[in-house]
């Protein structure tokens, strides 16, 4: 019997270029099923490192050379490593070479694949440990726990950086934590603006326990392949027994999956290939449209690498996103319209009720600035930042997001908006002393009496209260707005927390008094108090605060006279 005839491959070769990546289509040379990581080569000599495949398209960024359109892609035996050993302190390209003049590190290097394969769900233990942040609206209400991916969503990209990161990586890890030390190591997008979170974190004395990592080539694709670096450099300290927070921005990862699926749709329709929509695929045991699951490996590829391993070191993720500019004002429209749509649908009611309800809705959307007689335009892909559909996908597929809002006047801080900020674990990231205290049940109390506030109004009780004890919002959402640069011990917390949880503190009732530094001033004198003292003595002695403790502490407060 004669055999079929073997289908030969055309060769695989570059479609465009752009940003310093070049689009290359599978073929004789680079199949698809070559891994992302590989070393590229082409015709005319530049080398690259594949980061993405979408259908029969691959990313390769380029770090030596250039290429051009039609030419021919070879992949070669090679992968991209990283130079990986225990010294801090220090800025690094990708590969794990110095990027701050200094020599390379001193001692033993060991070279590792950049982009192995993720063992984060192998290893990943189920029994989570508090990995504290000393930022109170992070570590009471969404607690981050060893090993977990948490997104962060926040306002400035420029002075988050500068003002917000240095307090996270200048955090110590939380109680069982490994025994050989903490780490942190942080992606920035040039040397600039390293040099600044360097200065930071010297002026906090941390910046011997900090890795800063920067790209060596230019644009989204450099920056991929630094955050894949620093992975590796955090996957090396780990096996060391080491904590390790990793920070970075999303945006770079989010763009140049973007360009790659532009770039694969064109490609589709000039070969008069149909999209189809429709095709299912599996990812972890779900059905979902293949655009979608090629998406969700690209994000999973990376996130999987969280690891917690419980009695030795783990790697935490802290991503953040940037919403674009100009798309809550589509996504609040869309809202109204959607009540204006549901209203009118409404059987048996009259129509003088109708229109009170709809005019009602029309209100609410003037007062919101959002127009509902004319179309809000959503940003275009020029715009800088993140869609929201992007960011919403992404909190599927993290463990948890934090939704920060933007402070105003000169005085940068923390401002965690504690009621749409939702955390994926319960009490285990918890730090043990918070959890004495009631952490979880006051975050209850709080959700449930901002949505009577919001949906029942005063059925129950006065706006923003919640009955027996009485819980007034205006003093809870104070627990999350903290300075910059004054990361809190598990102490102060604790102190911020019983005294907004004592109903009859009336410091705080002043007029002009409710405000977080009147809260800060009122946590240093219950410290500084004979009781106050106890505080710190039973979380140093037993990890938690004891009832007895927590009895006196209320007593304090109580006798406190108005300011």
């Amino acid at each position: 019997m004669d055999e079929l005839p073997v289908e030969k491959l055309a060769p695989s070769q570059v479609i465009e270029v752009k940003d310093s990546v070049a689009y290359v289509q599978q073929g004789d040379g680079c199949t698809a099923s070559t891994q992302p990581g590989a070393i590229i080569e082409f015709a005319e000599g530049a080398i690259g490192v594949l980061a993405a495949w979408k259908e029969e398209v691959g990313a390769v960024v380029l770090v030596d050379g250039e290429a051009s359109p039609g030419e021919r892609a070879k992949k070669t035996p090679g992968e991209m490593t990283t130079q990986v050993n225990d010294r801090l302190g220090r800025v690094l390209y990708p590969n794990g070479q110095p990027a701050d003049g200094d020599d390379p590190p001193a001692g033993e290097a060991e070279s590792r694949s950049t982009f192995q394969e993720s063992k984060g769900m192998k290893e990943r233990d189920s029994d989570y440990t508090p990995c504290h942040t000393g930022i109170l609206g992070v570590d009471f209400a969404v607690p981050v726990g060893r090993g977990q991916t948490m997104l962060f969503q926040g306002t400035d990209r420029k002075r988050d950086l500068e003002h917000l990161w240095p307090d996270l990586m200048s955090a110590r890890s939380g109680p069982l934590a490994a025994k050989s030390g903490t780490a942190s190591i942080c992606v920035c997008e040039t040397l600039e603006t390293a040099a600044v979170l360097r200065a930071r974190l010297l002026d906090s004395g941390t910046w011997e326990s900090s890795i800063i990592v920067i790209p060596d080539v230019p644009g989204d694709g450099g920056v991929t392949l630094a955050i894949k670096g620093a992975v590796t450099l955090a996957e090396a300290l780990h096996d060391q027994n080491y904590d390790v927070k990793v920070l970075f921005g999303l945006e770079p990862m989010h763009k140049l999956w973007n360009s790659l699926a532009e770039v694969c749709g064109a490609e589709r329709r000039r070969q008069g290939l149909e999209e189809v929509e429709d095709k299912l695929e599996e990812v972890d045991g779900t059905l979902m449209q293949s655009s979608i699951a090629e998406r969700r490996k690209y994000w999973f590829r990376l996130t999987n690498r969280a690891i917690n391993s419980l009695g030795s070191g783990s790697i935490t993720f802290l991503a953040w996103a940037f919403e674009q500019e100009g798309g809550r004002p589509v996504r609040q429209q869309k809202a109204f319209q959607q009540q204006v749509e549901k209203i009118k649908k409404i059987a048996r009611i009259s129509d003088s009720v109708r229109e009170r309800m709809l005019a009602k809705v029309h209100a609410d959307a003037r007062a919101a600035g959002v127009p509902l007689d004319q179309t809000v335009v959503a940003p275009g892909n020029d715009v800088p930042g993140m869609p929201n559909w992007e960011i919403e996908e992404l909190k599927s597929i993290t463990d948890g997001h934090i939704l920060l809002r933007k402070p105003e006047g000169e005085q940068y801080r923390w401002i965690v908006n504690l009621y749409e900020s939702i955390p994926r674990l319960g009490t285990d990231a918890l730090h043990p002393a918070l959890l004495s205290v009631g952490a979880h049940r006051l975050r209850l109390r709080m959700l449930q009496a901002k949505d009577r506030a919001k949906h029942l109004h005063d059925t129950l009780g006065p706006a923003g209260t919640l009955d027996a004890p009485a819980l007034e919002l205006t003093f809870a959402d104070l627990l999350g707005e903290q300075r910059s640069s004054e990361p809190m011990h598990v102490s102060e917390q604790v102190a911020r927390m019983v005294i907004i949880n004592e109903a009859d503190c009336r410091p705080l009732r002043e007029p002009g008094c409710c405000t977080s530094d009147t809260l800060a001033a009122l946590a240093v004198r219950l410290l500084e108090s004979e009781v106050g003292q106890r505080i710190s003595e039973d979380i140093a002695e037993r990890g938690q605060v004891m009832p007895a403790t927590q009895v006196l502490l209320g007593e304090e407060i109580r006798g406190w006279q108005a300011a």
